[in-house]
């Protein structure tokens, strides 16, 4: 382990000029050389503690085999400028762990901010710097100077140099001993140095700066939905709500929509962000695009984000003009920790790409924004059918809410306890829907039943939101108003649960969507979505058992 020197930062950027050497065995068991940038903040209790800023992490072939210096992209927690201490007891214990793992593990926790780069360069070396070794001769030469001298200086104290010498080895033999120790010196030290870091200061590192070029990012944001509502004065029920603003951001550089007001949840923008930055030619060394939901107080003198998605800029440019319009869902920034327990962070459709220069697609892009005015009426059926493996050794009773296009909530029943629940139920709405291209999403959530509260009715058990599922609404989901519907279960899919991702928690829905166009002709009757079911036997034969443990 060792650190570059300490600087006092004065602007956004900071020289170190340092090179740090790592004795290291080949081939090494160490996989991974890790980077940590510090920073010291006043401490509570006075005086200044160290806390880190952001972590890299470089493989150690990468750094076999990578030439010249290249630009190392920084993420973290945003950095709150004073207005939140996290040393203090008032800060959640949540977030101040999210907010420690986002510095410490950007890419394990997807970290929402970027916080800068720094410029790297680095090598594996088989011979020791010369430059080192030439310093430790000179130390030694001049440090056995420096014992001669004394012993001559020590010689005066006597009354002739006759009894000085014979009270110390001759002169004579000085030259051959002190040739000895500095050899002996010399070899210890060198063996000493192979064995533990050390830093050296360099001038031209500078001078290898990575060749950087233009680029053009542009997001079509369409809507938002389940985003959540922020209260500007949570003391005073009547203070207006705070409205909706979505940020895209690369880097140093960014951007972001006009506010839209949050309606029960869902946010209308229709607008084009037009991103343009200088960055590495190397795609792959360009720092990683960010989109942010924040929340924007009336007068727009605050901005606060609380969900984000990240993308790698490499994966946007690649895509080109080739990117189709997407739901996104939003993860939440737990070290803000602005979401309550009902609240999500929310889903957005957009579109999103990257070019050098200048992006050629973007006027098709405003066509079809422009193109997308007319809404129509029409009926949303949504047909529950039931879950599997849902998480826990023994079963709880369950219930989904289903979301769809800022209309109230509406809910299933609530089935028997058990990790397979089934539902067979048809929940519906009116709504009106713009071309297929844009139709919202339909966002089922899973709660299970917890502990009783106070009583054993119902109504007073704990739900736990176990995840949810998010469908995408396409014109293969039109069904004409006369059309007879095949709804069988082999007719719908099995879609798997997710909190953050999907599949990141266990069990999965099965669910079947249809959107009906309200064109005056009688609707179709909902249709009863229980299977038929067969009397069948199930014979289970046990023919033997081993390695039985004797109580």
């Amino acid at each position: 382990k060792m650190s570059s020197q300490t600087l006092t930062l004065s602007s956004n950027s900071v020289d170190f000029n340092s090179e740090v050497w790592l004795p290291i065995n080949k081939p090494s068991l160490c996989k991974f050389l890790k980077i940590y940038i510090w920073r010291s903040t006043p401490a509570l209790g006075g005086g200044m503690q160290k806390e880190i800023l952001a972590t890299f992490k470089v493989e150690l072939s990468e750094a076999e085999n990578k030439n010249g210096a290249y630009f190392a992209n920084l993420y973290g927690a945003h950095v709150t400028d004073g207005g939140q201490n996290w040393s203090s007891p008032s800060v959640p214990e949540a977030a101040r762990e999210a907010e420690y793992n986002y510095n410490v593990f950007p890419d394990l926790s997807k970290a929402p901010n970027y916080r800068g780069r720094l410029l790297l360069k680095h090598r594996i070396e088989d011979e020791f710097p010369k430059d080192v070794i030439e310093n430790m001769q000179k130390k030694n030469q001049s440090s056995e100077q420096n014992r001669k001298n004394s012993i001559l200086e020590n010689s005066k104290s006597y009354t002739s140099l006759e009894g000085a010498l014979s009270r110390m080895p001759s002169l004579a033999a000085l030259p051959n001993l002190k040739r000895k120790r500095i050899q002996i010196a010399y070899d210890d030290q060198v063996k000493a140095f192979h064995g533990r870091a050390f830093r050296r200061h360099v001038t031209q590192f500078s001078a290898d700066r990575p060749e950087e070029t233009k680029y053009e990012i542009v997001c079509e944001t369409i809507r938002g939905t389940e985003m959540p509502s922020f209260n500007e004065n949570p003391n005073n029920p009547a203070a207006p709500r705070s409205k909706i603003v979505i940020s895209l951001s690369c880097g140093s550089f960014k951007t972001s929509t006009s506010p839209a007001d949050n309606i029960n949840g869902v946010c209308e923008f229709y607008g084009l962000l037009s991103l343009e930055c200088v960055l590495p030619v190397d795609v792959s060394a360009c720092p990683d695009v960010v989109i942010s939901a924040c929340s924007v107080s009336s007068d727009g003198a605050t901005i606060t984000p609380f969900s984000y998605e990240r993308f790698p800029f490499s994966s946007l440019f690649e895509e080109g003009k080739k990117s189709e319009v997407r739901w996104l869902t939003l993860r939440e920034d737990k070290a803000r920790d602005l979401l309550g327990a009902e609240q999500f962070p929310g889903s957005l459709m957009m579109k999103l790409a990257a070019a050098a220069n200048k992006f050629e697609e973007k006027e098709n892009w405003v066509e079809e924004i422009d193109k997308n005015d007319d809404e129509s009426k029409h009926i949303v059926r949504v047909h529950v059918y039931q879950g599997a493996e849902f998480e826990g050794d023994r079963g709880r009773p369950s219930y989904v809410n289903v979301n769809f296009n800022g209309e109230k909530a509406k809910k299933s029943h609530v089935s028997t306890a058990t990790n397979f629940p089934l539902w067979y139920e048809t929940i519906e709405f009116e709504s009106d829907l713009p071309s297929p291209l844009y139709f919202p999403q339909v966002n089922v959530q899973v709660y299970q039943k917890g502990d009783v509260v106070g009583s054993s009715h119902m109504d007073n058990f704990m739900d736990d939101y176990i995840g949810c599922v998010n469908i995408k609404l396409t014109d293969q989901h039109i069904v004409s108003p006369g059309a007879p519907s095949n709804l069988r279960p082999t007719a719908a899919n099995w879609h798997l649960l997710g909190v953050e991702e999907v599949g990141d928690v266990q069990g999965k829905l099965l669910v079947l969507v249809e959107v009906i166009p309200k064109t005056g002709a009688p609707l179709p009757p909902v249709p009863d979505l229980h299977p038929e079911m067969e009397t069948k036997l199930l014979e289970v034969i046990v023919i033997s058992c081993n390695n039985l443990d004797v109580v």
